[in-house]
């Protein structure tokens, strides 16, 4: 097989609450509204940030059930785009599940000792990359799926879409920090494909961010090859967005009680000149 020039995913990981949904939508998509949540009283005082928080849920079964098939899916969704990558790059090379040379393809999550488990469940999460029951195009991977993707060919839902986006672009970076499977820090990317995931619950603060952070670390320890590197980027919508609103409101507290504290002397010095 002819060289094939470093391919590199983005995986980007979003948590966020229910509603409103994630804006642009992801292609994968994993409820955490079924899994149980944390008692209260860690609750109120964590968010899934908390090392504390994301041990309890550690614990139970549903979630890390939902955690390993959502690896799963996630790696077979790379390969995925591995593969087209290679069919638009050498159109005519076979890259069907027989004749990708493993060299370039990251292994299945289940056949990794870490991913393993014997709980694993199969409710919480929707398949993608493709059309959802609902009609709604993954759109994150339209520039991926050109006229010789299978997927097009078979699902005619996604030939105009994909036609019209064959060469758009989008900015797949953020100033968040970043988690990078299989280059080194100062190796900038030569070729990005950007798949969105979203992990959701009621209020985007406890069950979805901890799983976020857990499916990073996962995503993270899947090997790089010489020809496929992963990126992994984790944000937190409603978390960040919380963080800065409650930041801005303590600073508005505090300036009040001044100006509060200012009048109060104020009146006592004119209550003393009388």
């Amino acid at each position: 097989m002819a060289d094939v020039e470093t391919q590199t995913v983005i995986c980007e990981i979003w948590s966020h609450s229910h509603a409103p949904p994630l804006h642009p939508p992801a292609s994968v998509a994993f409820d955490l509204r079924k899994v149980p949540n944390p008692p209260k009283h860690v609750r109120d005082q964590y968010d899934g940030r908390s090392k504390r928080l994301s041990e309890h849920l550690l614990h139970g079964a549903v979630f890390v059930g939902l955690l390993e098939r959502a690896a799963k899916e996630i790696t077979q969704a790379i390969n995925a785009i591995f593969s087209e990558s290679l069919n638009r790059d050498a159109p005519g090379i076979t890259t069907s599940s027989d004749h990708v040379s493993h060299d370039n393809v990251l292994p299945d999550a289940d056949s990794s000792g870490d991913l393993t488990a014997a709980d694993s469940v199969s409710s919480g999460c929707t398949n993608g990359p493709t059309v959802s029951d609902s009609g709604i195009l993954d759109r994150s991977l339209v520039p991926v799926m050109n006229s010789r993707h299978p997927r097009v060919r078979h699902e005619p839902a996604l030939q105009p879409l994909c036609d019209e986006n064959l060469d758009s672009k989008e900015d797949p970076l953020s100033d968040s920090g970043e988690v990078v499977s299989g280059r080194s820090s100062g190796e900038e990317p030569k070729s990005d494909q950007v798949l969105r995931i979203s992990c959701f619950c009621e209020r985007g603060r406890h069950r979805s961010v901890a799983f976020a952070e857990e499916l990073g670390r996962t995503l993270n320890k899947m090997p790089g090859t010489r020809s496929f590197q992963v990126v992994v980027r984790v944000q937190h919508r409603d978390v960040e967005v919380k963080s800065r609103d409650s930041g801005r409101m303590r600073r508005g507290g505090r300036g009040k009680s001044r100006v509060l504290g200012a009048a109060i002397v104020a009146d006592q010095a004119e209550l003393q000149d009388l």
